[in-house]
């Protein structure tokens, strides 16, 4: 057994897309976006582009303050982007699809 008392629990829930519903009470002023807490339970709403997104740019910090050169990267980058081709296609689109909406909105 464990002890209820002391136990937190973190959930990740990691998806492509959600609902505009759920992404608005996702993107609160107040927390992490995705960021949901009930009391020792802690669930993180994830999206795929998002988290690539916040990987490249961690990425990019490091190489930058490392001044490391890579000289393959290129080649991993491609062998990434080939391997799960369907995931990169799927968050091209939807960067796509929101930027056709803001110009939408900026022409409305």
């Amino acid at each position: 057994t464990f002890d209820k008392e002391k136990t937190e629990w973190t959930f990740i829930l990691l998806g492509k897309n959600i609902s505009e519903e759920l992404e608005t009470k996702c993107n609160q002023p107040d927390r992490e976006f995705g960021h949901f807490s009930f009391g020792k339970v802690n669930i993180y709403v994830k999206l795929w582009d998002r988290l690539l997104d916040e990987a490249e740019a961690r990425h990019k910090y490091i190489i930058d303050r490392l001044n490391f050169k890579i000289s393959k990267q290129d080649e991993g980058i491609e062998y990434i982007k080939n391997k799960y081709s369907t995931i990169f296609e799927d968050i091209e689109k939807r960067k796509e699809e929101k930027i056709l909406k803001i110009k939408e909105k900026a022409s409305a």
